[in-house]
Formats: C-alpha cells, sequence, structure tokens
C-alpha cells in the first residue's frame, strides 16, 4: 500500500468513528421515554442522574429526609431534571426509589421554596456539585453524557 492509500483508510476510519459517536449522541439527545418524559431533559440526562445517584449517595450524608432537597436543587441547576414541567411528584417518585426513603413531596420541596429554608441544605447543595465536578473529571462516560445534554439544550 502507498502512504496516500494509508492516509486515506486512516480518515475514513476516523471519519467512521465521529459518525458512530455522533449516533449515539442523536439518541441521548432525544427526550426521555415513560415515566421520566417530564422528569428528566433528555435521555443523557437520566443516564447521567442514574450512574451519579450512587455515587452522591456514597459521599453524601443525607440524615434528614429533607437534605434530598439538596440534590433536586442540584439536579436542576445542572439541567439534568426539567424545571418547565410540574414535576414534583415524579421528582418524589424517583427520590424515593432511587435512595430507598418514603419522603413526602411537601418535605422535599419546603427547602426550595424559601431562601431562608435553602440554607439549612447550602452546604449539601454545594457538596454535592463538588461530587459531581470530580466524577466528571474521572468518567469518560459522563463526560460523553455531558457533550449530549450540552448539545439538546436549544440555543
Amino acid at each position: 500500500m502507498t502512504q496516500e492509500q494509508i492516509n486515506s483508510h486512516l480518515r475514513f476510519v476516523h471519519i467512521h468513528q465521529l459518525l458512530e459517536q455522533e449516533i449515539a449522541l442523536c439518541d441521548l439527545r432525544q427526550s426521555a421515554v415513560g415515566a421520566y418524559a417530564d422528569l428528566f431533559t433528555c435521555r443523557a440526562a437520566q443516564e447521567m442522574v442514574e450512574l451519579l445517584a450512587p455515587v452522591i449517595a456514597r459521599h453524601v450524608d443525607f440524615r434528614h429526609n429533607y437534605h434530598y432537597a439538596a440534590w433536586v436543587k442540584a439536579m436542576m441547576d445542572l439541567k439534568l431534571i426539567r424545571t418547565d414541567k410540574h414535576n414534583g411528584t415524579a421528582i418524589n417518585r424517583f427520590v424515593n426509589k432511587t435512595f430507598g426513603e418514603q419522603i413526602d413531596k411537601t418535605t422535599l420541596f419546603r427547602c426550595l421554596s424559601k431562601e431562608s429554608d435553602f440554607e439549612k441544605i447550602k452546604d449539601l447543595y454545594e457538596a454535592i456539585l463538588s461530587v459531581v465536578s470530580q466524577e466528571m473529571d474521572r468518567d469518560q462516560r459522563l463526560n460523553i453524557l455531558k457533550k449530549a445534554i450540552t448539545r439538546a439544550r436549544p440555543s
């Protein structure tokens, strides 16, 4: 083979890999389905939350039920959970299922409704954002999901 043929083949392989990545990202940018359609901003957000939840639970001490509001606020601020829908019940169900708790919706959202109540969970909120940031630096799959989420957002 000539050098030009080798270069051509390598370009083809590289372009093929990029196309496969774009196809995968396209699927991740689609809306979440089923019960999660009103909860997550896209499929990538759903997968990211599901990957991060056990890591966050391992590193953050949720001593009281209202502490989970810090998790909700962090996921909203990271644009993983939709804020344009009335999805409090779906958020509550997801928190209870994911963290194995039985928290009522009022308890979960009380700290999000008033700035003075948010101060109670601000340290946990910041700890969660820190854990997410560390995991993003460490985990390649999370970076792919982040790329899909960023591209899924309307400009």
